[in-house]
């Protein structure tokens, strides 16, 4: 009797474990998982294929599963819209083809607002339509530590105005960056040695053990509001591993595998690459290819962009939702960051426009001020900022490579523009060529004026024409001091003439009082 118990257990627990094992309920833009168990004969990551089309009413989604190592083939989707979803599974192991299966998915809850998609063109906002206005930071190493070093991390960051983080999936070989990770991407191939101390990869077999630890990191990241905005290549090798000269072959094997399992993660964004023209051996032709298999191969197309450093990408790529640039003289002018804009027709971030730190490399001791003053100046041209850290102290230990310390005082200053973004809402420049291009609009019709590093005493009240203002449209006026992190109201209400040659002007030709500093702000907004 107890033999044929057992016998009875085994071959029901092989039956659940054909018939998959997943959840129930997921809610809207959550993560459904379905894992199968088989025993593969190759290479699974070469010879097994394990697809599945979910349907909800009309919506049908294809997506491609996974091997995920100890016998376990997966599949996850994201249901972008509440109700009952089935899914039938399509594989040329037999044991996994035409598996059948439903689940329900609920409203989303708590901070859960769905993936980031581009909203109004130029921006961008959550699923829900909630605005998301990107602050980001970068920390390159992030998920090559340990994880207590990763908690240290993701606290500094949990503390800051920070809700977007950038991180390479491949580790670097620097100054200051030289990285001794415990995971890899790939297999060490069983074959002899050339030479002592190098290390041979098996580009045919992936380690599923790197990818689930970057994925818990990612889902840290989900659970704290924060974007991954995953960097997919980077030229920071220096031949210590090889990952930046693998194959176009191996490249497009790589990125089929990792979006299959990341797509579904609502909270990640595709880098393409950090700086694309530092590679040698990938052509142009090679970026469009590798940037039309992401988004290929993402169902949900997720935001995607491709960094430069001295030579542009060509963003106009349908493929790209948004230029990520990098560039610290595009925001240190007024009327600079916004032509990248006009240029692309999409989003741009200057997520690189120098560090705030004190290293020997120009690209790593901005100044704190001066870090500031650029991030205003993407805000006020209609578009975005990213921050990073480079301060050495005794440690060495870089801010923008591990993400510990936050020594730097830009960061309590950009959470204060952050402040003011969140509650006038997007900004788009007023007037691009003409001598007020220092003024934006609000989508709620506020206007703010930026006076950069001018230490003027006051301001005569003067708007571009181009608001195209009925005459009598009246402001209150805030003065902001964007360095002390101050807001004073100005008293009275100005009222706006009729527009003439030169601009707007209140009636009774009122002018604002400043006090003679540098970084101030002047905030206009309508009485209702």
């Amino acid at each position: 009797m107890g033999k044929k118990f057992l016998v009875l257990a085994l071959l029901l627990n092989c039956w659940i474990y054909q018939q998959g094992i997943a959840q129930s309920v997921v809610e809207q833009w959550g993560r459904f998982e379905v894992s199968f168990k088989h025993q593969p004969a190759k290479n699974p990551f070469v010879d097994d294929n394990l697809s599945a089309v979910f349907s909800n009413g009309n919506s049908k989604v294809k997506v491609h599963g996974f091997y995920d190592g100890n016998n376990t083939y997966i599949v996850r989707f994201m249901p972008t819209k509440t109700g009952t979803w089935t899914y039938l599974t399509s594989s040329n192991i037999p044991e996994l083809n035409g598996k059948k299966g439903k689940f329900v998915c609920k409203p989303a809850t708590d901070n859960n607002h769905g993936p980031v998609m581009v909203r109004n063109q130029y921006h961008f906002a959550y699923a829900d339509s909630t605005p998301y206005y990107p602050f980001g930071t970068t920390v390159y190493s992030y998920i090559h530590q340990d994880n207590e070093h990763v908690a240290v991390a993701l606290n500094t960051l949990a503390k800051s105005p920070f809700n977007k983080l950038r991180f390479l999936i491949f580790p670097q070989w620097q100054d200051y960056t030289k990285v001794q990770t415990p995971f890899f991407q790939f297999e060490k191939s069983k074959e002899p040695l050339p030479k002592k101390d190098t290390i041979l990869w098996d580009y045919s077999r992936f380690d599923p053990a790197f990818f689930r630890n970057m994925e818990k990191h990612i889902d840290e990241l989900a659970e704290k509001g924060v974007e991954a905005d995953v960097i997919l290549f980077h030229p920071y090798d220096e031949g210590k591993w090889g990952f930046d000269k693998m194959s176009h072959k191996t490249d497009l094997f790589y990125l089929k595998y990792i979006v299959a399992r990341l797509s579904s993660f609502r909270n990640v964004w595709w880098s393409l690459c950090n700086e694309f023209d530092h590679f040698k051996y990938k052509s142009d032709a090679d970026w469009d290819d590798l940037i039309a298999t992401v988004a290929k191969e993402d169902p949900y197309h997720h935001l995607c962009s491709i960094h430069n450093d001295k030579r542009m990408f060509n963003n106009t790529n349908p493929a790209l939702t948004h230029a990520c640039v990098q560039g610290g003289t595009y925001v240190d002018d007024f009327g600079r960051a916004v032509i990248q804009r006009d240029a692309y027709k999409k989003p741009v971030v200057y997520d690189e426009i120098c560090y705030e730190g004190d290293i020997v490399y120009r690209w790593g001791n901005l100044s704190a001020e001066r870090m500031v003053y650029r991030y205003w100046q993407g805000a006020i041209a209609g578009c975005y900022a990213g921050h990073g850290e480079t301060f050495v102290g005794k440690d060495s230990v870089l801010h923008l490579v591990w993400g510990r310390e936050l020594r730097g005082r830009s960061p309590e200053r950009i959470r204060f523009l952050k402040s003011i973004m969140e509650e006038t809402g997007t900004l788009e420049q007023i007037d691009h060529f003409w001598g007020m291009n220092n003024m934006a609009k609000s989508e709620h019709g506020d206007i703010l004026i930026y006076l950069g590093t001018e230490a003027k005493t006051e301001w005569p009240f003067v708007l571009s024409r181009d608001l195209k203002l009925p005459e009598g449209t009246k402001y209150t006026a805030e003065i902001i001091d964007t360095w002390n992190m101050t807001r004073t109201p100005v008293p009275g209400i100005f009222c706006t003439t009729k527009a003439d040659a030169k601009g707007i002007y209140d009636n009774k030709s009122r002018t604002i009082g400043l006090p003679g500093k540098p970084y101030m702000a002047i905030l206009l907004k309508p009485t209702r």
